[in-house]
């Protein structure tokens, strides 16, 4: 093996390993709607976005401590979208250990059973 490779190896295994060291929220979408995720900081604004196919799930990982709360559009044709904001959150991602976090998404009757009801327009704003 040359070193070039030797070294992408390594590489690549260290950036993998430090990946799954660190805080992470998988965000799991039990409904029949593509699910927008913004995750937002709390005083602050967009940290990142997350698109989650129908009953499929997806991650996201931090690697700084904070505050943050999910902003969520649930779509299917035909029917309304329904907009939600969760509660705030703490990550943390410190040398003896670190957050991982799941939430489920999913809806019931036609309304979403998590957060508390938006507007399309608080869903738009990034802060």
């Amino acid at each position: 093996m040359t070193n070039i490779k030797l070294i992408t190896l390594l590489f690549t295994f260290f950036l993998c390993a430090k990946i799954s060291a660190q805080a992470r929220l998988e965000v799991k979408n039990n409904s029949e709607r593509n699910l927008y995720v913004k995750i937002m900081q709390k005083g602050g604004g967009l940290f990142a976005t997350m698109t989650v196919s129908p009953y499929s799930s997806d991650t996201q990982y931090f690697e700084e401590t904070g505050y943050y709360y999910l902003k969520t559009k649930g779509t299917k044709r035909g029917l309304r979208p329904v907009y939600k904001k969760g509660n705030a959150f703490k990550v943390y991602n410190g040398t003896d250990g670190y957050s991982v976090m799941t939430v489920t998404y999913s809806i019931s009757g036609g309304v979403s059973v998590d957060g508390r009801e938006i507007s399309e327009e608080e869903f738009n704003r990034n802060k």
